[in-house]
């Protein structure tokens, strides 16, 4: 621990200082700038405290603390989750082999508990949820292009290959496949299976381009 005197410590608005000497006691700790009190000398004194606590004093004090600490959590939820993203991408980056195997194993259980806190916190769920769609208004219409295709793919058990639209969007320059004009980013589009997914067609970036909703809904189900 850096020495520091009290007056700077003061004058720099920290809570603490450390002289690098023992206190009375013989403890070499930081003290308290508002008290001049050895910090390991007051956490004996509680520790001593409740050591002499009945059962019931010792309850409720843990109780006592524990409320603290869900408030202040609920209060600093957003600081608590920015922590705790940066800290599982900075740990994922350096471990990657520990997150694979991690997921791996507990597939299941991380499901199962993620269904089990949807059913305890729907309202909170759709709440973020309608938050998250208002702030990422094309990212969310992807993923739904995205979602809806792939559980079709699946339901007919055809091949299923994970098809982002945007990337097909890219890919075609922004025509549409059916009707050989321009595609709006903004207006309504879809991706169209050139082979339908009813009559076998894969779920494939190889067979599937481009088009206005208006061009896909109006080809049905023929084949391009």
């Amino acid at each position: 621990m850096k020495v520091i005197s009290r007056k700077a410590a003061k004058a720099a608005g920290l809570k603490h200082y450390f002289t690098g000497k023992p206190c009375k006691f013989g403890h070499v700790e930081k003290r308290y700038v508002a008290s001049f009190g050895c910090a390991a000398c007051y956490r004996d004194k509680a520790n001593q405290h409740y050591a002499a606590l009945d059962a019931d004093s010792r309850k409720s004090i843990v109780r006592g603390r524990r409320q603290y600490h869900r408030e202040w959590a609920e209060q600093h939820r957003a600081q608590l989750a920015a922590y705790g993203t940066a800290y599982r991408k900075a740990y994922k980056k350096k471990h990657p082999a520990y997150f694979k195997k991690h997921y791996a194993t507990n597939n299941e259980k991380r499901k199962s508990q993620a269904r089990a806190w949807y059913r305890k916190n729907s309202e909170r769920a759709l709440k973020v949820s309608r938050a998250y769609h208002a702030a990422h208004p094309e990212q969310t219409r992807a993923t739904g292009r995205r979602s809806a295709n792939t559980r079709r793919a699946t339901k007919k058990r055809v091949f299923v290959e994970v098809v982002d639209p945007r990337t097909v969007f890219t890919r075609d320059k922004g025509i549409c496949g059916i009707c050989r004009t321009l595609v709006d980013m903004q207006d309504p589009w879809e991706i169209d299976h050139i082979v339908p997914i009813s009559k076998g067609g894969p779920h494939a970036y190889a067979n599937v381009q481009l088009a206005h909703r208006k061009c896909n809904r109006g080809k049905g189900t023929r084949c391009a």
